[in-house]
Parts: structure tokens; sequence; C-alpha cells
């Protein structure tokens, strides 16, 4: 059986892509806003890939699984 068949998966993938959405939104806030020189302190590094990169690995790592605990935890409840 193909793993998009599967109810959970599905649940769980849907609401994962939420949370790397959320949290590339919330990186484009934190650049634009610039909070506490943030912008001008990560372009000044040699690679401000690595820093983007490993701060939107922080961010999808903590808002997605935020989203898919929440998905889970609100699955027994009734409307």
């Amino acid at each position: 059986m193909h793993p998009l068949r599967q109810p959970l998966f599905r649940l769980l993938l849907v609401n994962l892509a939420i949370g790397v959405a959320v949290a590339a939104l919330m990186l484009g806030g934190l650049l634009a806003l610039n909070p506490a020189n943030l912008r001008e302190l990560i372009f000044a590094d040699r690679a401000p890939a690595v820093a983007i990169g490993l701060l939107l690995f922080g961010l999808i790592a903590t808002l997605g699984s935020t989203a898919m605990g929440t998905a889970i935890m609100s699955l027994g409840k009734r409307k």
C-alpha cells in the first residue's frame, strides 16, 4: 500500500508542509524586520547561507513538529 493512501501519514505530511511554510515566512519576517540587527549580523559573515540555512532548519524543526503534534493531539476531539 502506498504511504500517501494512509490518512495518518497524509495528515502528518500536510501539517509538516504547513510548518515549513510558516517557518519560511517567519525567517523572511525576521530578515525583513531586522530585530536586534540580526540581518546585518548574518550578512556580515563570510558564509551567510550557512547561518540562514541553520536558522531555517531550526525553525522548520520547531514549527513543523508543533504543527504535526497539534494535528495528532486534536484527532480525538469531537466537533
